[in-house]
């Protein structure tokens, strides 16, 4: 499969779901508007590259989200929930890093595919140890710059590009990981007490009839 296809793919399923009513389970409250100045500043900047060391590039679109992924962060009031989603970024990160490795030593233990297991387990931990979509964003964002910024350090005979098409599939593929973990963990939490409402609501009917 061609790197970019998944992103893309993702992309255009979230874009659908987010235009016919899912807006809440797909993007929590960010805006349409949001949305898309997010990915016209993206796109615009995509061709942009910027070294940042001697075989580390950055593109553009990379930089763009890695500063609106601080930013998501950093901008949230509570100290403490800044504090924890930095160090839920960094397990992220550091899972993400330990089965690249894992699988460059030796590829036996794959789950799905050595290139999508780590954002899988990236995006499990976003949705199950945060409830935003700006931590999850935040996160797996990062995590995906940990995970490739530490594993080129190793590196010193191919250019690594942050930003890359297979990069952005990592990205893509740990924030639905981490939306859809969400989703069903809220689910889960709320199905009980909805039939518990449900049902006392049913006593009160029978008992005033």
């Amino acid at each position: 499969m061609n790197e970019g296809f998944i992103a893309v793919w993702l992309l255009s399923i979230g874009l659908i779901l987010f235009c016919t009513g899912w807006q809440r389970h797909v993007a929590g409250r960010i805006s349409g508007r949001s949305v898309l100045i997010y990915l016209c500043v993206a796109a615009i900047l995509h061709p942009v590259f910027i070294p940042v060391g001697p075989d580390i590039m950055l593109r553009g679109s990379a930089g763009w989200a890695l500063l609106t992924a601080i930013i998501a962060v950093v901008s949230v009031r509570n100290t403490m929930q800044t504090v924890f989603v930095i160090l839920c970024t960094m397990l992220a990160g550091t899972v993400w890093l330990w089965i690249r490795t894992m699988y460059a030593m030796d590829p036996v233990f794959i789950l799905m595919n050595p290139k999508w297991d780590g954002p899988l387990m990236a995006g499990l931990l976003a949705g199950l140890l945060t409830d935003r979509f700006r931590y999850h964003y935040g996160i797996v964002t990062l995590a995906a710059a940990i995970a490739e910024f530490s594993s080129a350090a190793g590196r010193h005979t191919t250019v690594v590009t942050l930003g890359s098409a297979a990069w952005w599939d990592g990205v893509a593929i740990a924030l639905i990981t981490a939306r859809m973990v969400w989703n069903l963990k809220t689910g889960f939490r709320r199905g009980p007490r909805r039939a518990a409402e449900g049902y006392w609501q049913r006593r009160q009917r029978g008992g005033s009839s």
